[in-house]
């Protein structure tokens, strides 16, 4: 989470990620969450 050889703090406040790449590590992120739900949550885990 760089740009320009400087890190990128506005990430942490909220600010959108605008990268194709990014985009899909959130919807990968959800997915995972999604099935762990399914899989009865920590406990089934």
């Amino acid at each position: 989470m760089s740009g320009k050889g400087k890190l990128a703090e506005g990430v942490f406040d909220g600010e959108t990620i605008k990268h194709p790449s990014s985009m899909l590590a959130v919807e990968d992120a959800i997915f995972a969450l999604e099935w762990a739900k399914s899989a009865r949550g920590l406990e089934g885990l």
